[in-house]
């Protein structure tokens, strides 16, 4: 039973990471980062579509100044059972970088 249990929760887990990673390449891949904006995203499945159980927290913040980078932070969390939240940042000068 723990271990199944431990699996099913593993793979929420993975799920979750897949989908912050995919947002941040979204957001990191802007050409400009001053068009970047913190944003909502609520019952999302993994690719990112309507009908999932994720949600998805995108902040933008401008730590350093001026207008060639930012600092993202996603964070997804899971309704209801299974899972723990998952975030990852990272510093973007945009196209990629």
């Amino acid at each position: 039973h723990m271990i199944v249990r431990g699996n099913t929760n593993g793979n929420v887990v993975t799920q979750e990471l897949m989908l912050a990673q995919r947002v941040m390449e979204q957001l990191k891949n802007n050409p400009d980062p001053n068009f970047l904006t913190s944003s909502v995203q609520n019952s999302v499945n993994m690719d990112g579509s309507n009908g999932g159980p994720y949600n998805v927290t995108s902040t933008i913040t401008n730590p350093i100044g001026g207008n060639s980078s930012r600092f993202i932070r996603i964070t997804v969390t899971k309704d209801g059972p299974g899972g723990h939240p998952v975030t990852i940042q990272s510093l973007t000068h945009g196209n990629g970088i």
